[in-house]
């Protein structure tokens, strides 16, 4: 099983893709930034984000009406910053439903786009529940920087028993520089089509990827993982590092 990152697209064909933003949405000083949502958090009142409308990012296209919305956003200005939550079209919403990933959260919502309201959805993800599947006696770790650049004289690669060990190691010793040097993950992690790893970033498998590209959905882009995520029963433990 190949998995790979997930980001919003830039362009569709040759329009640009605006994100959402909620200063229209009724009621939204109540859960927008009090701590209603966090990262492994789900608002506990009842929400519909009624309305989202789509803007540009870029200064100099603010205040344009955006040509298209497509079927996976982000936010721009107002919206719930507090845990990993994006806009996602009815079509994608059917989609990811038919696969398995952990626990999430779907709220209602609307975005007006040319005079007319389109019924989309905002989709929270648990952020660490991939932590559950590292299998950490193979699992190894180094001090450079999002798998880019050293930031110290020398490279260190070290093993812990879990990821607070790990995190912690590299923010006292490294200043938070931390990659993967090797990813290994329990076998059950085959069953796992969706989740949001520190690091990586928002990961699909294989079979959901073929699913979002066969069904014509848009507004997300496919990139090849820096390193391979591995299965701990496909791996040869002589050749562990």
């Amino acid at each position: 099983m190949k998995y790979y990152r997930i980001k919003k697209s830039f362009k569709v064909g040759d329009e640009i893709v605006p994100q959402m933003n909620g200063t229209n949405v009724k009621g939204k000083n109540v859960f927008f930034d009090n701590g209603s949502f966090g990262p492994n958090k789900f608002c506990d009142k009842p929400i519909a984000f009624d309305y989202l409308v789509p803007k540009y990012i870029s200064e100099e296209d603010e205040d344009k009406t955006p040509n298209i919305i497509s079927n996976y956003h982000g936010w721009w200005g107002e919206g719930p910053w507090g845990g990993w939550l994006n806009v996602v079209s009815k079509e994608l919403k059917e989609i990811l439903e038919q696969f398995n990933f952990g626990p999430h959260k779907f709220y209602p919502a609307k975005v007006l786009h040319e005079g007319n309201l389109h019924s989309y959805f905002v989709f929270q993800i648990y952020d660490d529940f991939y932590q559950g599947f590292i299998d950490f006696d193979k699992t190894s770790y180094n001090n450079i920087y999002d798998f880019k650049k050293l930031n110290c004289d020398e490279k260190i690669v070290k093993k812990f028993s879990n990821y607070d060990e790990a995190e912690d190691f590299f923010f006292d010793n490294h200043d938070g520089n931390m990659s993967y040097e090797r990813a290994v993950v329990k076998p059950e992690f085959r069953e796992v089509d969706f989740v949001t790893w520190y690091k990586f970033g928002d990961l699909v498998s294989e079979r959901l990827k073929n699913a979002i590209e066969e069904a014509g959905i848009t507004g997300i882009d496919f990139i090849e993982l820096p390193i391979p995520i591995e299965f701990s029963d496909e791996i040869n433990c002589d050749v562990l590092k």
